[in-house]
């Protein structure tokens, strides 16, 4: 009797062991698939988290490559003509700059709204605040929601930079407006110059400006 109270107790034991084993890999099990989503990135996560791994190592023609076709044709723009000639600030601060991720928190990206081509990150960035003395600033950032807008082309992600590109948005109307308004004049020059030909302008007026044609009540 006591040789069998000694195999039943053992194989219970064996049991047990067995449950504790099945419970360990269970819980080892669902610690690798939270870990695994915990390190999940979306698709426009991880173009940000490489565009600013690119950025942050000085690899410029990388970081430019994550661009958005609009914010590249922006900066070839400010790299032909700069928007202070005189005093022309590097190409790469626009794009490639160390300090724009310096104190943000990558790990912390969340997407705010994604559609199908376009796509906004959210992460938190440290800035300097101002200490308890007057003069001086505090030690501890405070940490603020910093958006960053993606486009999709060609079936992937890519930054957009909204302050160069709107830059360059306005300079190009203002050359559209001012090449309108010179044909415009050059159109007006012409007109002029034939109608005088023709006779139906005598000469210029006083000044040497271009006389307008007669209103229809002087006419009378």
């Amino acid at each position: 009797m006591a040789e069998i109270h000694v195999t039943q107790k053992s194989r219970n034991c064996r049991s047990s062991k067995g449950i504790a084993i099945m419970h360990l890999t269970a819980a080892l099990f669902l610690a690798a698939v939270l870990l695994g989503s915990c390190n999940y990135r979306s698709e426009p996560e991880q173009a940000i988290h490489t565009y600013a791994g690119a950025v942050g190592d000085g690899r410029c023609d990388d970081a430019l490559k994550f661009m958005s076709v609009r914010t590249r044709h922006a900066i070839e723009v400010l790299r032909v003509k700069p928007q202070h000639p005189q005093n022309p600030l590097p190409i790469e601060q626009y794009y490639c700059n160390k300090l724009t991720f310096e104190d943000c928190k990558l790990g912390k990206m969340t997407v705010i709204d994604q559609q199908a081509d376009t796509a906004k990150v959210s992460m938190p960035c440290g800035r300097t605040q101002d200490g308890i003395l007057p003069g001086f600033s505090s030690p501890f950032l405070k940490y603020e929601p910093r958006t960053t807008e993606l486009v999709r082309e060609d079936g992937e992600w890519h930054i957009v930079e909204p302050f160069v590109v709107r830059m360059i948005e306005i300079r190009e109307k203002e050359d559209q407006m001012r090449e309108v308004a010179l044909r415009d004049q050059e159109r007006r020059r012409l007109e002029y110059e034939r109608n005088k030909r023709e006779g139906t302008i005598q000469s210029t007026s006083g000044n040497g400006e271009i006389p307008h044609p007669p209103s229809a009540t002087s006419s009378k």
